[in-house]
């Protein structure tokens, strides 16, 4: 008999004895000591005053810039709404991705995808390197890494659900921070920055799509620009 897959169950539903982990709405964490508040509506700047954790306190998955990633949800939100390292699972052909050596292969097990390391180049450290959206198309659609060769540069849509995900769980994120989940440098070189999508503007073809990947921003820059983009891939 086939194994079931948890990840093709519903979080929150169990078939045949396996509890599903696909989560259907991921939702901002609260952290009650940047902001809490009673009131309705809240204030404009940041208090602890309040009581119960609401829905308006939460706040963005970054929270500050070399800390974690908040814990806390907003009262009757259930572990469901939680998304981050426990979607993804490592592919590295070694079975983990824990030296500047490794070829680092991760998949979101919601989309299916697998993602390279930063900047993917065999037998390299991941890196953050300055690259235009020619030469990122170029570096996808030519590697051969971690044994595939099938790989492309991520669409829009696809950086935005990663980055919903909590793929910034596990990439290096700077500062004096260092989290102690997964792969940190190894994997991301640093998840606070832009990354390439495929995607172009529909009103300027001459732009694309461009995801601070940590923080979830997203914007458009000329194709051109190979100032501060940077590259990841992604398979299939």
């Amino acid at each position: 008999m086939r194994e079931i897959d948890p990840f093709n169950i519903k979080s929150g539903v169990t078939i045949s004895g396996t509890a599903g982990m696909t989560k259907t709405n991921c939702r901002n964490r609260v952290n009650s000591s940047v902001y809490n508040s009673d009131t309705m509506p809240p204030g404009t700047s940041g208090t602890t005053a309040g009581s119960t954790v609401d829905w308006w306190d939460t706040i963005d998955s970054m929270n500050n810039y070399d800390s974690s990633i908040p814990t806390a949800q907003p009262t009757d939100w259930s572990t469901e709404n939680l998304c981050g390292k426990e979607l993804w699972s490592d592919n590295t052909a070694d079975g983990s991705c824990d030296s500047a050596a490794d070829d680092c292969m991760i998949k979101d097990n919601v989309t299916g995808l697998t993602w390279s390391e930063s900047h993917p180049v065999t037998g390299q450290a991941a890196s953050m390197i300055f690259i235009d959206w020619s030469q990122a198309i170029q570096h996808c659609r030519d590697l051969n890494f971690g044994g595939e060769t099938n790989w492309r540069l991520p669409n829009q849509m696809e950086m935005s659900q990663a980055h919903s995900h909590g793929i910034r769980q596990l990439g290096n994120k700077g500062g004096s921070f260092v989290d102690s989940l997964d792969n940190n440098a190894h994997f991301i070189a640093h998840v606070d920055f832009n990354f390439w999508t495929a995607t172009s503007s529909a009103t300027t073809t001459s732009s694309a799509w461009v995801v601070l990947l940590g923080r979830g921003n997203i914007f458009t820059t000329n194709k051109s620009t190979s100032f501060g983009t940077h590259v990841i891939c992604v398979s299939p």
